[in-house]
C-alpha cells in the first residue's frame, strides 16, 4: 500500500485445472516484512488504501504483521479480515498457522535418521574452505532456521490455507470487518482481532514433554 501496487485477480492467473499456482509455492512471494517505522508512516499507509478503492483488506502474517495493522485500521477506519500465517504458531486463539505444518514437515525432511550431526561443524568447515583456498572460495552455511521458511506447501497446509481464504472472502462479503480466521476444534471460526493481538504471541511451554524430549535430544546432538 506504501507503493500503490496492485494485481488484478482473475481466472487468467489460474492453470488449466482451474488452481492457482501460488497454493503449491513455498516461501514469502509477496515481498512484505513487519519491520521498520510503521508508525511513522501510518498516514501513508492509510492513504494507500483509499487511493487504490479497496473496500476492505485481508492481512495474512503473524502475530506482529496482525497487531501492527490493527493499530493502523483503527487508525485510519479500515475495513480488516486477518489470516493468521506464521511458522511459529504462535497466534493466538487459532489451533493452528499457515505455514506451521510444511515447517515442521521441512524441518524433519532436513534431519534425516542416522546422519551424524556435529554442532557448530558446518561454520568450520566453511571457515577451513575458505582458508585453504586462500578466501578465493565463498563457503556459506545453511541453517535451517531459513531452510524451514522455504519448503513446498504441505498438504494440510494448502487445505488450510484455502479454507482460512475462502472464511476470510466470506467475512469481507457479509460486512464482518475487525476479524480473523481461526482454527478451533476441527473446523474455521472467526474471532475478534482485538483479543487475538492481545493474547499473543502464545508463549511455549517449556516443560511440555515434547520440549523436554527435543532438548534431551539436542544435548546428544552436542556431545557428539
Amino acid at each position: 500500500m506504501l507503493e500503490r501496487k496492485s494485481v488484478v485477480l482473475n481466472v487468467h492467473g489460474l492453470d488449466l485445472r482451474g488452481i492457482d499456482p501460488v497454493l503449491s509455492t513455498g516461501g514469502t512471494i509477496l515481498g512484505s516484512i513487519n519491520k521498520g517505522d510503521t508508525e511513522a508512516r501510518a498516514d501513508e499507509v492509510i492513504a494507500g488504501y483509499r487511493n487504490l478503492g479497496l473496500d476492505a483488506l485481508i492481512v495474512i502474517g503473524g502475530d506482529g504483521s496482525l497487531a501492527i495493522m490493527n493499530q493502523l485500521a483503527k487508525k485510519g477506519s479500515i475495513n480488516l479480515v486477518g489470516v493468521p500465517k506464521t511458522i511459529d504458531n504462535d497466534v493466538a486463539c487459532t489451533n493452528l498457522a499457515v505455514g506451521f505444518d510444511t515447517a515442521v514437515n521441512t524441518i524433519v525432511d532436513a534431519l534425516a535418521l542416522g546422519e551424524v550431526r556435529l554442532r557448530g561443524i558446518g561454520e568450520y568447515v566453511a571457515d577451513q574452505v575458505s582458508c585453504c583456498s586462500g578466501k578465493i572460495i565463498e563457503a556459506r552455511v545453511t541453517i535451517l532456521g531459513h531452510v524451514q521458511r522455504g519448503g513446498a506447501p504441505s498438504a494440510q497446509d494448502r487445505l488450510l490455507a484455502t479454507n482460512f481464504g475462502k472464511n476470510a472472502v466470506d467475512l469481507v462479503a457479509n460486512g464482518e470487518y475487525q476479524k480473523m480466521v481461526a482454527w478451533q476444534n476441527g473446523r474455521v471460526v472467526s474471532v475478534p482481532i482485538d483479543e487475538v493481538t492481545s493474547k499473543s504471541p502464545v508463549l511455549v511451554d517449556i516443560h511440555h514433554p515434547l520440549v523436554e524430549t527435543a532438548k534431551a535430544l539436542g544435548t546428544y546432538v552436542g556431545d557428539l
